[in-house]
């Protein structure tokens, strides 16, 4: 025994189609189930699924754009981790200048004779 659905075939158009006909419509199906041993076939027809529903096209509104000072608050927000990243970047360059303008210092200062060491030579 063998079951099959088998569906409807589609007429050959020689023409364009309209707007109303390219919206697709269902074929029939049937539901072919044979016998091997007697050779004998039924047909049974299977439920169409629904067409789908053509709305009607919706009138579309110029787009109208609006500022609203709230707003701005909320992009401080979401740059937080830019901030952050900037943060710690300026605190690098700052300690390292920190500790150049020291080392520069101490050079200065061991290039200079204090009084005592003065008196020592």
């Amino acid at each position: 025994m063998s079951m099959r659905v088998v569906y409807s075939k589609k007429a050959k158009k020689s023409r364009k189609p309209t707007a109303e006909e390219k919206v697709k419509k269902p074929r029939d199906r049937n539901l072919r189930i044979s016998c091997f041993t007697c050779n004998k076939t039924m047909s049974f027809e299977l439920l169409k699924p629904t067409p789908p529903v053509v709305s009607k096209p919706v009138e579309k509104k110029p787009f109208v754009a609006t500022w609203n000072p709230n707003q701005n608050n909320q992009d401080v927000k979401q740059n937080k981790a830019k901030e952050r990243a900037k943060k710690r970047k300026r605190n690098n360059l700052s300690n390292l200048l920190e500790s150049k303008k020291q080392a520069e210092e101490k050079e200065k200062k061991s290039n200079l004779l204090s009084l005592d060491d003065f008196m020592k030579l």
